[in-house]
């Protein structure tokens, strides 16, 4: 496995999403406080699962893909509302 280092600022926001969906995934599953009903409790395990699973994912994916702007691209430019050509 080969670590990239090219357009690193890219590369440490898309780390820093990853690190947001793992802290959102294990606070749905540690701060669960018990006062929701049998089926809410079950939505927020999976939901936690589920952020954590997507956190490792984009964590491995910022790192260990080649060209990553077709992971994380900028969104395309605006040049007034509304779109008009320049």
């Amino acid at each position: 496995m080969t670590i990239y280092r090219n357009r690193m600022v890219r590369r440490v926001i898309g780390s820093i999403t990853a690190l947001c969906f793992l802290a959102l995934g294990a606070f749905a599953l540690l701060g669960n406080s018990g006062d929701l009903d049998a089926a809410g409790q079950d939505r927020v395990f999976w939901f936690g699962i589920t952020s954590i699973i997507a956190g490792a994912l984009a964590l491995a994916m910022s790192w260990l893909i080649k060209e990553i702007d077709g992971v994380w691209c900028s969104p395309p430019k605006r040049w007034g509302f509304p779109h008009r050509e320049k």
